[in-house]
């Protein structure tokens, strides 16, 4: 059996969740697919992460209406891989409206600072300030500070596959 795994983060809008009155007969496209995703695959793993829409747990109208809080949305995200990921997984990244924005951050946020060993998960706060600074020393492939970082983390920082819809940032 392949030590490698599947890791899945879906990613819904603004406001969508599964416990909302409306979304139990009619759920969104996103909370379909993380339904239909089958904890193994053949004898390969897959892991789940499903993120309710901006706005539909804290926040409400001014998360939905203007982003607030989008980023605790991305961490989550990724605090979610930085504790599943082994060497050699795949990363699947689905989004739909904010949370299409939410998934591409995320991919930015791999991109520049990698994916973070477990044993430095406490750093996931310094990685979104550093994927966040507009100074040149944090740009991803020459940027001093990014780089260093990415000293702890994992050697690949590579998706698989990135699928939005609708994006709304």
């Amino acid at each position: 059996m392949p030590n490698n795994k599947n890791i899945v983060i879906c990613a819904d809008g603004t406001w969508n969740r599964p416990e909302n009155d409306l979304d139990k007969d009619h759920p969104t496209n996103v909370l379909k697919l993380s339904r239909a995703i089958s904890p193994r695959k053949n004898a390969l793993q897959q892991v789940v992460f499903y993120d309710w829409g901006l706005g539909s747990y804290h926040g409400g109208m001014s998360a939905g209406a203007f982003g607030k809080g989008i980023h605790k949305n991305i961490l989550d995200a990724y605090r979610f891989i930085v504790q599943n990921y082994k060497p050699n997984d795949r990363i699947y990244l689905f989004g739909f409206s904010r949370g299409a924005y939410t998934v591409r951050a995320l991919s930015g946020l791999i991109n520049n600072c990698g994916i973070l060993k477990k044993e430095n998960a406490r750093h996931t706060v310094d990685a979104w300030k550093i994927c966040k600074s507009p100074a040149r020393k944090n740009h991803p492939s020459t940027g001093e500070n990014a780089i260093a970082f990415r000293r702890k983390s994992h050697a690949s920082r590579k998706i698989q596959f990135i699928g939005v819809w609708d994006t709304v940032g």
